[in-house]
C-alpha cells in the first residue's frame, strides 16, 4: 500500500486508508484473521447452574483441552422427567401409555415445549432432535448490568469474562440448532452490547450480521443511572447464512393508510409523490443517468423526455434551494410510467412539479429504532404480567409482549416455524408465539427453556392461564432434565439444621456422584469439618459433588442405582426417537 503524495502540505507516512492498524505487524487489523475478541476463560466451559436469582454460584471453568472428558460428560443428552401436558382443561401427567407424540413420524416437532433445567445442557439435549430445524432463536439473557439490575451472579472475581464465556458456550451450540435461513435475535443493553456484537461476529461471521435494533422500553428513563438516563435497549440480529432469511414488512398503521386519499378505477388507494430525488445519492455526479430535462405541454398535458419547443416547458430536477438534483427514475423507466398514466405535472406557486403515482403498499420496511408506546416494558411487560396473575408481582423486568411479538413477525411466516428461547424467564416469547398464531392462524411451535426455580409458579402458570383465557386451542408439554447430583445440591441448600446435613451425607456417600479426589475416610475423621457452622458445612458438602453429574445422562438411564421410572424411560426414549 503506497504512502500519500510527498508534495509539501500533503505528506503523511500513513496509508491512504482509515482503520485499526497493528504497528508490530505493519498491517490493518481487519486483514489479520488472528485478531479476535480475547478474554480469560474463552477456552473454557462455564456450566452456570443458578436456580435462584438471589443465590449466585462460584463455578469452576472447564478447560476445553484439560477437562475435555468432563466436558463430554457435561454435554451428553440427559434423561427427561416430569412430563406434563397443559391445555385449556388444566394439566395432567404424561405416561408411557399416552398417545401424545412430541415428534411426528418424520421427526418434526408436534408440540410446544417448556423445559426446566440448565439451559446449556438442555441445548445439547435438544440438538439430538432439533439440529438445523429452528427458524428463530430469540433470547433475553442476563444483562450483566452494573448495580441492582445485574442478574448475572457467577464468579464475581471474573464477572465480565465469565459472562462472555457463558454467552459463547450457549451461542455456539445454539447456532447448530438454526435452520439454514434461521435468525438469532438477542436483546441486550449498553453494558455488554459492544462486546456481545464482537463475540457474535466471531461465532456467526461478521458477514451474517443483519442489523441492530434500538427499542425504547422505558420512555421515562432509568432513575438509577449516574449520567444518561437509559430508556432503550438493543436487539442484535444475526443470520446463520448470509442473505438467506427473508424479512417481513410491517402492516401500515392507520396514519400511514390515511395518506393514500385517492383511489383508482379498481378502488385501490394511492397518493402522488414528488418525482424529484433528494437526500443521499441525489446529485447529477452520483446518478448521471437520472439527470435529464422533462418536457411538458400545459395545453395538452403531454409529457415527454424528447426535446420540444414552446408551448412545451422544460423542467429540470432542481430543488427549492436552486440545487441541481436528479429524478427518481431513468428515462426508460419514466417512459413506462408515462404510458401507464402514472406521471402528472402541476404548477405550485409558479414552479412546475413532476409527480409520480405511489400506490398503497402491503407493508413498510421496519426501521432500526422503535418508539411505539406498546414497547413500554412497564405497561406491556410488568403490568400485563400482574394482570395475568391477578395483581401479584412475581417477576422482575419482563419484556413487553408486543416488542417480542414484532421481532418474531419480522422473520416468521407461520408455517410450522420453531421458535426457541432458552432464557424463557416469565414466558414472554412463548406467549408471543401463541398470540402470533392466533392472529394469522399459524402453526408455529415454541421451545422455551428455563432453569430458575420460578419456572413452575411463573413461566408455566403464565402460559397455563393465557391458554385457558385466550388461546384455548393451544397446548404445551412441560418436562424437566432429570436431576441427580442437583437433587443433593437443592437438599443441602434447603437444610435447616446439622442433623439434616448429616443424614444427607450418608445418602450422598452411598448414592451420589462424588468428585474423584474425595476421600471418605479422611473426611469422616476431619475434626475441622465438625467445627464449621451450618452455612460452611453446606458449602463443604456441595463441594464434594461432581458438577458434571448434576443431571442424569441418557447413557446412564438404565443403571438401577438411579431409580428412573418406567414412564421416564419410555418418554425419554420417545423424545430422542428411540422407541
Amino acid at each position: 500500500m503506497k504512502n500519500n503524495s510527498h508534495k509539501k502540505g500533503r505528506y503523511t507516512q500513513y496509508p491512504n486508508k482509515i482503520g485499526l492498524f497493528s504497528k508490530s505487524k505493519g498491517g490493518f487489523i481487519k486483514n489479520d484473521n488472528d485478531v479476535v475478541l480475547s478474554f480469560p476463560f474463552k477456552d473454557a466451559v462455564l456450566e452456570a447452574g443458578m436456580s435462584k436469582e438471589d443465590v449466585g454460584r462460584d463455578e469452576r471453568f472447564l478447560h476445553q483441552t484439560l477437562d475435555s472428558k468432563d466436558i463430554d460428560t457435561l454435554e451428553e443428552p440427559k434423561v427427561l422427567s416430569d412430563f406434563r401436558i397443559i391445555n385449556k382443561d388444566g394439566e395432567k401427567a404424561l405416561t408411557a401409555s399416552n398417545d401424545i407424540e412430541l415428534f411426528d413420524e418424520n421427526g418434526e416437532l408436534n408440540q410446544n415445549l417448556l423445559i426446566n433445567g440448565n439451559n446449556l445442557l438442555a441445548l445439547y439435549s435438544l440438538r439430538e432432535r432439533l439440529a438445523g430445524k429452528v427458524k428463530i432463536i430469540y433470547i433475553d439473557p442476563p444483562y450483566n448490568t452494573k448495580g441492582d439490575a445485574n442478574t448475572f451472579a457467577y464468579n464475581n472475581t471474573f464477572n465480565h469474562s465469565a459472562w462472555l464465556t457463558f454467552m459463547k458456550n450457549r451461542l455456539e451450540i445454539a447456532k447448530e440448532l438454526l435452520r439454514d435461513d434461521g435468525v438469532l435475535a438477542i436483546t441486550i443493553d449498553d453494558e455488554e452490547q459492544a462486546y456481545l456484537t464482537v463475540l457474535c461476529d466471531e461465532i456467526f461471521g461478521r458477514e451474517n450480521k443483519m442489523g441492530v435494533l434500538a427499542v425504547q422500553i422505558k420512555p421515562s428513563g432509568r432513575t438509577t443511572d449516574a449520567y444518561l438516563s437509559t430508556s432503550h435497549e438493543y436487539a442484535l440480529f444475526y443470520s446463520k447464512n448470509e442473505n438467506a432469511p427473508i424479512i417481513n414488512f410491517f402492516d401500515l398503521n392507520e396514519n400511514q393508510k390515511a395518506q393514500y386519499k385517492s383511489t383508482d378505477e379498481s378502488g385501490n388507494p394511492y397518493k402522488w409523490r414528488d418525482f424529484l430525488r433528494t437526500g443521499g445519492y441525489s446529485t447529477p455526479e452520483e446518478r448521471p443517468n437520472s439527470y435529464y430535462p422533462i418536457y411538458f405541454n400545459p395545453e395538452t398535458s403531454d409529457i415527454t423526455v424528447e426535446k420540444k419547443q414552446s408551448p412545451y416547458v422544460e423542467i429540470l430536477p432542481i430543488d427549492s434551494e436552486g440545487k441541481h438534483r436528479v429524478w427518481r427514475k431513468t428515462k426508460p423507466s419514466l417512459n413506462i410510467h408515462i404510458e401507464a398514466g402514472e406521471i402528472k405535472v402541476e404548477q405550485v406557486r409558479g414552479v412546475w412539479k413532476v409527480r409520480l403515482i405511489d400506490r398503497i403498499k402491503e407493508g413498510v420496511r421496519p426501521k432500526s429504532v422503535w418508539t411505539d408506546s406498546k414497547y413500554d416494558s412497564a405497561t406491556y411487560g410488568t403490568k400485563l404480567l400482574k394482570q395475568i396473575f391477578g395483581g401479584d408481582k412475581l417477576f422482575s423486568f419482563p419484556k413487553s409482549l408486543y416488542a417480542t411479538l414484532d421481532v418474531l413477525k419480522l422473520f416468521s411466516d407461520g408455517d410450522d416455524d420453531i421458535i426457541l428461547d432458552f432464557f424463557a424467564g416469565s414466558g414472554t416469547t412463548a406467549h408471543a408465539v401463541l398470540e402470533l398464531n392466533k392472529s394469522d392462524n399459524g402453526s408455529r411451535k415454541f421451545v422455551a427453556v428455563e432453569q430458575m426455580s420460578y419456572v413452575e409458579e411463573v413461566t408455566k402458570e403464565r402460559l397455563k392461564k393465557v391458554i385457558s383465557s385466550d388461546y384455548q386451542n393451544a397446548s404445551f408439554v412441560f418436562l424437566a432434565l432429570k436431576k441427580y447430583n442437583q437433587e443433593y445440591i437443592d437438599a443441602i441448600m434447603e437444610a435447616t439444621n446439622i442433623k439434616e446435613l448429616e443424614d444427607l451425607y450418608v445418602d450422598m456417600r452411598n448414592n451420589a456422584f462424588l468428585k474423584f479426589w474425595f476421600d471418605r475416610t479422611e473426611f469422616e475423621k476431619d475434626e475441622d469439618f465438625r467445627k464449621l457452622d451450618l452455612d460452611d458445612r453446606k458449602q463443604a458438602l456441595a463441594d464434594m459433588l461432581d458438577e458434571n453429574q448434576l443431571y442424569l445422562n441418557y447413557a446412564d438411564m438404565n443403571d438401577t442405582r438411579h431409580e428412573v421410572s418406567v414412564d421416564e424411560k419410555a418418554l425419554t426414549n420417545r423424545f430422542y426417537g428411540e422407541n
